[in-house]
């Protein structure tokens, strides 16, 4: 009986886990990426700092001006994956709730927008999609982001 009720523990255990448990496995994430519409260029660039922080800025350019701009970050800390987006009114932290190889979900329901924030790797390009809810109604934005 304790043979199966470690074996059943075990499973569970696998099955929690099954998302990023250290920077290793977003690191697909580092460089720099960027998506041109008409007179704009958005920037988002991600660093390695140590083994539990990545370091990155977002970064929107119109006729050179920049519009917005925002540092990012992504932690490992007490076995949790956070991603903090630092704006100039606020910074939210979005905790790692899904990952695999070439994806990865960060998730703030107490956020309005973005309150879900989804990286999907797709060969040399990058898409992030934000989810949430914006003037009272759910909303969504896409990026698609080309590695520089």
């Amino acid at each position: 009986m304790k043979r199966i009720s470690l074996l059943l523990i075990a499973v569970f255990l696998s099955c929690t886990a099954s998302f990023a448990q250290n920077l290793n496995d977003l690191s697909w994430l580092l460089g720099t990426w960027e998506m041109v519409e008409g007179p704009a260029t958005t920037t988002e660039t991600w660093e390695f700092k140590d083994d539990s922080t990545f370091v990155g800025s977002g970064i929107t350019k119109q006729s050179g001006n920049i519009v917005f701009q925002e540092g990012l970050g992504i932690e490992y800390r007490n076995g949790e994956v956070t991603y903090i987006a630092v704006l100039p009114d606020k910074t939210a932290h979005f905790k790692l709730t899904d990952s695999s190889t070439n994806s990865a979900t960060f998730e703030d329901p107490a956020n309005d927008f973005p309150s879900k924030i989804v990286y999907e790797l797709n060969g040399d390009k990058m898409d992030i999609t934000l989810f949430g809810i914006q003037d009272g109604e759910e909303q969504n934005m896409k990026m698609s982001l080309i590695k520089k």
